[in-house]
């Protein structure tokens, strides 16, 4: 077996906005760099550099990743895929067939201006179309829509779709509007009609966090609940609404925020829905209503992982490495923990790392990319700076 990767990243460079056409120009995001790397709340943070455009603003994560000195150490040419095959060799080593590749821009940006997001996602969907060529068989790709332009979205889906991208990249909570809104039914139906499912990654625009400093994406433990509220909102829009009788092809992914969340919206969805009709006489959604919704959602491999397959099913949970990131979704060896895990039935754990990362994407259960022999991660780029070691990663299977 090979395991497929549901969240992995690419930095975005300056060559990102290249394909911008000249009167888009005015658009292009400005990178704005501090002269002191630290702050008075976190000394061990070193901020380094944001993008900037408008009056929204994301972090623009150096080209090793390595944010806080204290993480994996990644190459430029892996995070920028400048060379898809250092990152291939990557993928080999920890036994990955597959990674879906996501931005990392468009996670924590908020573009209000609607020419400004159709010319920055058609910009980004043409550079990672290229970064990827050739290679779409093992980095499938999300693109971004220009939500405000729906007739710009359709034209960048059809593009995304044409050059190896196998999703559609959105927030829980999209300009305001949750994903049940009838607005953004006309993307779903075409996104089915593509085979490309939607994926609703954690992440908050940045503007919208509340005393947050600029430059900052978590300046509180506290601060990081708002990004995950947000992939919950998404979550229980799309489980409370009737999307899944709509377009009933139609796969979804939530990503980065773990599963441990998911109890606690399915007891409260079953709450309100108890509320509306018979009082109290609750009823929460079974295994086989999740699947019937084709919903799909990243673990943490030291989550409960037997409570949640028995609470979910074993056909919901996949998992991610978080790669070219190191924050609180990184684990590069997060496959292989989740085959180690004596807890979880075998079955279960095959179909986290492997089966249902297939069937969420569309993939070929037959196409075995990686090195068929497992061997131990040795990635001479990873180090764990600052901790005297490097982190333990898993990659031998039995």
């Amino acid at each position: 077996m090979g395991f497929i990767d549901c969240d992995a990243h690419i930095i975005e460079t300056s060559e990102t906005w290249s394909y911008l056409d000249r009167n888009e120009e005015a658009y292009r995001p400005r990178r704005a760099e501090f002269l002191d790397k630290r702050t008075a709340f976190d000394p061990s943070v070193r901020l380094e550099r944001i993008w900037t455009t408008g009056d929204a603003w994301t972090t623009n994560l150096p080209s090793d990743s390595n944010q806080r000195g204290n993480a994996n150490l990644f190459e430029a040419a892996a995070t920028h895929l400048t060379d898809p095959e250092a990152r291939l060799a990557d993928l080999d080593a920890l036994g990955i067939d597959a990674q879906i590749v996501i931005s990392s821009f468009f996670i924590g940006v908020e573009l209000d201006n609607p020419l400004a997001e159709a010319a920055l996602s058609r910009s980004y969907n043409r550079w990672l179309a290229d970064r990827t060529s050739g290679q779409s068989g093992r980095l499938p790709w999300t693109m971004r829509p220009p939500l405000r332009m729906l007739d710009r979205t359709f034209q960048e889906m059809e593009f995304a779709r044409n050059h190896g991208a196998v999703g559609v990249h959105v927030r829980g909570i999209e300009h305001g509007m949750f994903l049940s809104d009838p607005y953004f039914f006309p993307v779903y139906e075409r996104a089915q009609d593509l085979d490309m499912a939607i994926i609703v990654h954690l992440g908050e625009a940045g503007r919208r966090v509340d005393n947050q400093e600029i430059g900052r994406l978590i300046y509180s433990p506290a601060a990081f609940d708002g990004h995950l509220h947000k992939l919950m909102a998404g979550f229980h829009a799309v489980i409370a609404s009737d999307l899944h009788q709509r377009y009933p092809r139609l796969r979804w992914g939530f990503v980065e925020g773990g599963a441990s969340w998911i109890p606690a919206v399915l007891q409260l969805h079953a709450r309100l829905n108890s509320s509306r009709s018979g009082f109290l006489k609750t009823h929460k959604l079974a295994p086989a209503e999740l699947e019937e919704r084709n919903v799909f959602i990243t673990c943490f491999s030291e989550e409960d992982l037997p409570y949640l397959t028995k609470l979910l099913g074993e056909n919901v949970l996949v998992i991610g490495t978080d790669y070219a990131h190191n924050d609180a979704g990184a684990e590069l060896g997060a496959h292989t923990a989740v085959m180690n895990n004596q807890a979880l039935e075998r079955t279960a754990a095959c179909k986290i790392v492997d089966d249902n990362g297939r069937r969420l994407f569309g993939m070929s259960r037959v196409d075995r990319a990686a090195n068929a022999q497992r061997r131990p991660v040795d990635m001479p780029h990873v180090h764990g700076l600052g901790v005297g070691e490097a982190p333990t990663l898993y990659a031998t299977t039995a």
